[in-house]
């Protein structure tokens, strides 16, 4: 009889035992579940905040092409004006008045000339 009382105790001993390891095992699951909630949602932020850095790379390289395209204009613009402006010299210098005096010479014409020349 004392042996089937010790098998009773050591069976329920065991089963105790298994009742705290199962407990346990509940126990870290739910930590993993709960790691695993985390992760999931750190991801789903992670892919919003990607999205949001690939929108704004977008965004600044539309800007940069327009600022390309905008220098190209301002480059061509300024090949236009300087091209104007040899135009305009070449004028002057050829600029004659019928009465070539010495005011019209030293005081108006030939400062310009000298200007253009330069």
């Amino acid at each position: 009889m004392n042996t089937s009382k010790t098998l009773m105790i050591q069976g329920r001993e065991c089963v105790e035992q298994t009742a705290q390891s199962f407990l346990g095992i509940i126990d870290k699951t739910e930590q993993v579940a709960q790691l695993i909630t985390q992760l999931a949602s750190a991801t789903e932020e992670q892919a919003i905040a990607g999205t949001e850095v690939a929108k704004n790379v977008a965004s600044v390289a539309s800007v940069v092409q327009q600022s390309a395209t905008s220098i190209s204009t301002i480059a061509q613009n300024i090949g236009n004006m300087t091209e104007q402006s040899r135009n305009a010299r070449d004028l002057i210098m050829e600029f004659h008045t019928d009465n070539e005096s010495e005011y019209n010479n030293k005081n108006i014409v030939a400062p310009i000339r000298n200007r253009l020349a330069a």
